[in-house]
């Protein structure tokens, strides 16, 4: 280890754990004080526990927004299969009112909204705190939002992580060690999904865009 200490605050503290037992050992020799000593191992300890709870907070977070997404996923489900009953109730009654009463528009008659484009340009990053950041590029109509599957390498069919109006999403729950992961972003307007091509996030090698993104 180098006999300067690391910037890095990680980097910092196991230069200074590292120190800590022969600064105590040969403390007269070098003209540290038993108390000096004493607050430098008290601090080092300090900053490793404060690091642990850190990194368990950090998975706990994980944890608690994939729990909010499966919350919301199955809430969303539910809403979309009412708006599908009344929609479908107000064809049979042929009765505008309906929409009304429930706040929902009408469903577009067939060709009368053009698909979005295919979203593209995608491109993957992997953020300090190990969550996976995506853009791209995309246009379709107003109110077009964009749907996010993800596929983990235990899975052989993609799951929805979540919904965006903007383009750009943030995927704050990736399981440790799993890679590579493949996303696919969905755009969706009325009745018309329009997939882009699969994106493939592969940890510890670099950051990559399109099809074959890495990182």
């Amino acid at each position: 280890m180098g006999t300067n200490m690391p910037q890095d605050r990680g980097d910092a503290l196991h230069w200074v754990e590292a120190h800590v037992q022969p600064w105590t050992t040969h403390a007269a020799a070098i003209d540290l004080s038993p108390e000096q000593v004493a607050a430098i191992t008290l601090l080092s300890e300090n900053a490793r526990a404060k690091l642990t709870a850190a990194g368990t907070a950090r998975e706990a977070a994980k944890a608690a927004t994939q729990a909010w997404h499966d919350a919301a996923d199955q809430m969303k489900a539910l809403a979309s299969t009412l708006i599908a009953d009344i929609k479908a109730y107000a064809r049979t009654e042929g009765n505008d009112e309906i929409y009304a009463l429930a706040q929902i528009s009408k469903r577009a008659k067939a060709g009368e909204a053009e698909p979005p484009a295919v979203p593209s340009s995608v491109v993957s990053t992997v953020t300090n705190d190990g969550f996976v950041e995506l853009r791209w590029k995309g246009k379709g109509p107003g109110g077009t939002r964009y749907h996010i599957l993800r596929k983990l390498p235990t899975e052989n069919n993609f799951a929805f992580l979540g919904d965006t109006s903007d383009k750009i999403f943030i995927d704050q729950a990736v399981p440790a060690g799993a890679t590579p992961i493949v996303y696919q972003v969905v755009a969706v307007h009325t009745e018309n999904r329009v997939p882009g091509e699969p994106v493939y996030v592969r940890f510890g090698t670099g950051n990559g865009q399109g099809q074959t993104a890495v990182a």
